[in-house]
């Protein structure tokens, strides 16, 4: 599911580009969640409360907070840079500005169809493949973190603690569950509550496993078996 957000303060056009995004992805058979914001103030309340987008459809010329503010709160405030942008404006002497703000196209309006649906093409093509993300719910929002970056991940009570280098997540969730994905052969399963990356596994020991960042795993003597044999196989 792509993630769109749509930020402009003309109400038509909004409705318009939405649209056609809509129409496209319908088209191809997948699925575009998409939220429509009429002012820089509102999306970046929303992200800075954990909402997250992938692509951004964002309007330079916007009252009060200008997409090109928004763009720099989103990188610099917010250190979002996996979300592409797509400044939106009638004028293109804004383009050099831009730059800092690493933005992914830029287009003028009127905007045509063909270019909206080459921008989400060339986005999924680049971005499609980089990697893959795990989402979970955190309160009412969907919140996602690339695999390749979670170290392991453990169940407390019913939650699940999802560990990275810089950060920890927590959502409502059995182990049990995040290995009904595909996502989790990428895990190795070291104790009925815990389930570590292969990717981050440094050294191997009988009774425990060392991973990137230092921490050392404890394997319970019940998985003790299938891990070395995992492993190994790995």
């Amino acid at each position: 599911m792509l993630r769109i957000a749509i930020c402009d303060d003309d109400q038509n056009f909004c409705y318009h580009l939405e649209g056609i995004i809509l129409d496209y992805m319908d088209s191809i058979g997948e699925i575009a969640d998409i939220s429509v914001y009429y002012s820089g103030e509102k999306i970046l309340q929303d992200m800075r409360n954990s909402v997250d987008f992938d692509l951004i459809f964002l309007d330079i010329e916007m009252k009060k907070i200008s997409g090109i503010q928004v763009g720099i709160s989103i990188r610099k405030e917010l250190n979002r840079f996996h979300t592409q942008i797509v400044y939106v404006t009638s004028f293109q002497i804004y383009a050099l500005q831009l730059f800092q703000n690493q933005p992914f196209e830029f287009v003028t309006k009127p905007v045509s169809e063909k270019h909206i649906i080459d921008v989400i093409k060339e986005y999924k093509r680049q971005f499609d493949n980089a990697n893959v993300y795990y989402e979970f719910n955190i309160g009412k929002n969907i919140s996602k973190v690339a695999v390749d970056d979670i170290l392991y991940i453990n169940s407390v009570a019913r939650k699940l603690i999802i560990h990275t280098e810089t950060e920890e997540f927590e959502t409502y969730k059995k182990l049990d569950d995040f290995y009904k994905l595909p996502i989790s052969k990428q895990f190795v399963r070291i104790h009925k509550s815990f389930a570590v990356n292969y990717r981050h596994i440094t050294s191997y020991h009988y009774d425990h496993v060392k991973i990137s960042n230092g921490e050392e795993l404890v394997i319970s003597r019940n998985y003790r078996k299938e891990v070395r044999k995992e492993l190994i196989k790995s």
